[in-house]
């Protein structure tokens, strides 16, 4: 039994080395997906379809008028900069806060608007991959339309929306704007069991693998 079981132990050496190279080597196609838009793109994506939602919600004839009124903050361009391009791209025109009251006969008001970024899960693609994280952007919208002739209300909502995906560390910084805070956010830091076991198991079983392989050889 222990000769039969000596013929059969450098098959197990050499699927124990492909277990730990495989695992060492870096995600394909398939497993290492990443996003590379930057997370103000995408904050102005998502705060473009909850503005559209409640520019839908409105129904306000085409060709009308829409005066854009957003909360001033250091930021608040960002939103201004999306949402007249989104009215205009349904045919309305538009006019900014300093005289919309007067010529425009519906007001978009935003009261609030903003973005969190998180990254979060510090990883490794296999023992030698990149170190990625995951990226989580909520962005929401407090607004409402009204109808600047009589007051009423035609369209008032507070909304979400969340973007989830992972992103390598590296690229982090080309993601963010220095100038946006909202598109920045820290990283975490790798676990100990990432950053020192995990590497310390792979490394000693590839090792321990080898030498048995050429061990048993001899």
């Amino acid at each position: 039994m222990i000769r039969t079981f000596r013929r059969y132990i450098p098959i197990i050496v050499a699927l124990t080395i492909s277990a730990a190279v495989s695992h060492a080597l870096p995600a394909g196609e398939d497993g290492n997906k990443r996003s590379e838009e930057t997370n103000l793109l995408i904050i102005q994506k998502i705060l473009g379809n909850l503005a559209e939602q409640i520019l839908s919600e409105a129904s306000i004839s085409p060709d009308a008028m829409i005066g854009l009124r957003v909360r001033q903050s250091a930021e608040s361009w960002v939103t201004e900069h999306v949402l007249s391009e989104r009215i205009a791209a349904h045919g309305y025109k538009v006019k900014y806060a300093g005289d919309s009251e007067s010529v425009a006969p519906f007001i978009f008001a935003v009261g609030d608007a903003g973005a969190k970024v998180n990254y979060s899960n510090p990883h490794r693609l296999g023992l030698f991959g990149r170190r990625c994280a995951d990226r989580s952007i909520v962005v929401h919208i407090q607004a409402q339309i009204y109808n600047s002739q009589t007051g009423s209300i035609l369209s008032g909502k507070l909304l979400t929306g969340e973007h989830r995906d992972t992103v390598s560390v590296d690229d982090i910084p080309l993601l963010e704007n220095a100038n946006v805070p909202m598109t920045k956010a820290d990283l975490p830091d790798e676990s100990f069991i990432d950053r020192y076991i995990e590497p310390f198991v792979i490394v000693g079983t590839a090792g321990v693998a080898i030498f048995l392989f050429f061990h048993i050889r001899s």
